[in-house]
């Protein structure tokens, strides 16, 4: 199938399921706190930023996967771009064709393979950490 002058074919994500099943969703436009977001893409990226941990060990995200962007989701998607040395995508934003959706692919994909941060798999609707 082609696309047509244009259009552009939604970036993949990996995501693990409650099940620990790794899975890949497609992300069909930018997110972030001045966009309309899709809040099924929004807690994608909460469900996978809950998943993979920062530096100390902690998930980057650790609100409520409630699908809102927030200033809560947007400085988890800014703290992990720092982490990573993601500069293509503005702080705190994610765009589906650029290097935070592709580095937050790998850090689920390594993971969910025994990576060395490991892969929180207990996702419940609603979850909050302390």
């Amino acid at each position: 199938m082609s696309l047509s002058r244009g259009m552009r074919a939604a970036m993949a994500i990996s995501v693990v399921s409650p099940e620990g099943k790794l899975d890949m969703i497609q992300l069909s436009a930018r997110l972030g706190m001045q966009s309309s977001n899709r809040p099924e893409e929004v807690a994608l990226v909460q469900r996978c930023l809950s998943a993979i941990r920062d530096r100390q060990s902690r998930p980057y995200y650790r609100g409520r996967l409630d699908g809102r962007f927030g200033p809560e989701t947007s400085s988890a998607v800014a703290a992990f771009q720092q982490d990573n040395d993601v500069t293509d995508d503005a702080p705190g934003e994610i765009s589906p064709h650029r290097q935070t959706v592709r580095q937050i692919d790998q850090r689920v994909r390594s993971a969910a393979e025994g990576g060395p941060e490991g892969l929180y798999t207990g996702f419940e609707e609603g979850l909050s950490y302390a």
